[in-house]
C-alpha cells in the first residue's frame, strides 16, 4: 500500500511486511547467485554496502534516523538495518565484505563524502571508500603477487 514513509528508508523498518520479505528473498538469491557465478569462473568476489547522504537524509547520523522514528512512531525503524543484514548475508555465503560504513561515519564531516543533490560520492568519498578497499585487499591478501 501507499503510504507517506521514505522510500528509501523503507527496509529499515523494524517490522518487514510480506512485499520486503519477498524482496530481501529476491536480493539475497540475486547476491547468492553472483557468488556461485563468481565461483564457477574461479574469479575471486569481495562486496561493501553503505548508507548514503542525499539532500536532508543522512543515514550516519542517529538524529536522522530519530527524527525519523518520531514522524512515524507507527512503524519504527532500526538505523542502517539493510547494511547490517546485507553484511550478515555477505557473511553467511562466505563473501569477504569492506565495512565502508565505520570508515565514513568516522570521517569529521561525511557530508563532505557525497553530492548532496544525488547521493553519489564525491571525489573525497571515492577516496575513502578507495583506501578502505584498498586496506581490506592488502589486509586479506588479495594483492599478493600483484604489488
Amino acid at each position: 500500500p501507499l503510504s507517506a514513509r521514505p522510500a528509501y528508508q523503507e527496509a529499515c523498518l523494524e517490522e518487514w511486511y510480506p512485499e520486503l520479505e519477498q524482496a530481501w528473498d529476491i536480493y539475497a538469491s540475486s547476491i547468492r547467485a553472483i557468488r556461485d557465478d563468481c565461483r564457477s569462473r574461479n574469479i575471486p568476489l569481495i562486496a561493501f554496502a553503505h548508507g548514503f547522504i542525499y539532500k536532508d537524509w543522512n543515514s550516519y547520523d542517529a538524529h536522522s534516523w530519530q527524527e525519523l522514528n518520531d514522524k512515524f512512531p507507527e512503524t519504527p525503524y532500526e538505523m542502517n538495518k539493510d547494511i547490517r543484514l546485507t553484511q550478515e548475508l555477505l557473511a553467511e555465503l562466505d563473501i569477504p565484505f569492506v565495512d565502508i560504513t565505520q570508515a565514513v561515519s568516522s570521517y569529521n564531516r561525511p557530508e563532505d563524502l557525497f553530492y548532496i543533490n544525488d547521493g553519489h560520492f564525491s571525489p573525497a568519498g571515492a577516496q575513502i571508500v578507495a583506501e578502505c578497499i584498498f586496506d581490506f585487499l592488502q589486509k586479506n591478501h588479495f594483492l599478493a603477487g600483484i604489488l
